[in-house]
């Protein structure tokens, strides 16, 4: 009896059948409220259209080749990285350390910073306790320094940086090539040609720091370097046009024009140095 007492005693009590359609309905007609609420309906539709706008954009991107799912490198540059990182866990130690470096450059010219900054730090690690740097191609690691500092905004810091690079790598390849080896790699244009890097990041740097007498001998190497660039010429004698050398100046501008013969911006260049243009020069007569 007592448990039957003590059972009826927590029973929760229920409303009576008709207060409880009531209830109900009430409930109903607050939701079909909230449901007809204009402004709720507006704010529905454009979810929706946005979530269609969404899904639309995704699949032509995907279709395109914009948005790609694999893991397959699409560009040169990041190809050439991943073999590099893919020959690193192939190669006898002696070899790693050559492979790391490169590696590091193909991450910089990939433009992944953050994981190039990551495999400096663990390559000056390992390097910290044995000597792990060997100049094969150039020299990478003063190079590497440089663009971190340049990214840092340690504009001195990349500038000294990128000259010991420059410098150690042209020694590197004029000693090779007395050993009698067909070297072409410190002329070359893709991820390993430090030299060439270098110039090209120590001209700019001249140019923003106004170090004009450095930057007429930079030009002068990156010339020598590639003679069919027209731009050489012209930031050349623009150079040399701030140095007071106009006849320096005039002679660099008509063999940018032999590259650029309709180009009047060059023209305006020369008629300013009481030099008429000379269209259609020849190749002969740079």
């Amino acid at each position: 009896m007592t448990n039957q007492r003590e059972d009826k005693d927590l029973q929760i009590p229920t409303l009576p059948r008709a207060e409880r359609i009531h209830v109900g309905r009430k409930v109903v007609r607050e939701r079909k409220q909230r449901i007809n609420d204009p402004l709720l309906r507006v704010l529905w539709r454009v979810l929706a259209l946005l979530v269609v706008g969404s899904l639309l954009t995704a699949t032509v991107a995907l279709l395109n080749g914009t948005i790609d799912l694999s893991d397959t490198p699409k560009t040169l540059t990041a190809r050439r990285a991943l073999e590099l990182q893919q020959r690193m866990g192939q190669s006898d130690d002696d070899d790693i350390p050559s492979i790391w470096q490169q590696y590091i450059v193909a991450l910089v010219v990939d433009n992944q910073m953050r994981e190039a900054r990551a495999q400096m730090d663990k390559y000056r690690r390992a390097a910290a306790d044995t000597e792990t740097f060997v100049q094969d191609r150039g020299d990478y690691l003063s190079f590497l320094e440089a663009i971190f500092a340049r990214e840092d905004g340690k504009t001195d810091e990349a500038i000294r940086y990128f000259e010991t690079a420059r410098d150690k790598t042209w020694e590197l390849y004029q000693a090779k090539l007395e050993e009698g080896e067909d070297m072409n790699w410190a002329a070359s244009g893709g991820p390993d040609s430090v030299y060439e890097k270098s110039l090209a990041s120590l001209m700019n740097l001249y140019e923003q720091q106004g170090e004009d007498e450095k930057l007429l001998t930079t030009l002068d190497a990156y010339i020598e370097l590639a003679p069919n660039d027209a731009d050489g010429y012209v930031r050349r004698g623009d150079v040399k046009v701030k140095l007071k050398d106009s006849e320096g100046a005039v002679a660099d501008y008509k063999k940018a024009q032999a590259f650029l013969p309709d180009d009047t911006e060059l023209a305006d260049k020369l008629n300013k140095l009481g030099a008429a243009p000379t269209s259609g020069q020849s190749e002969e007569s740079k």
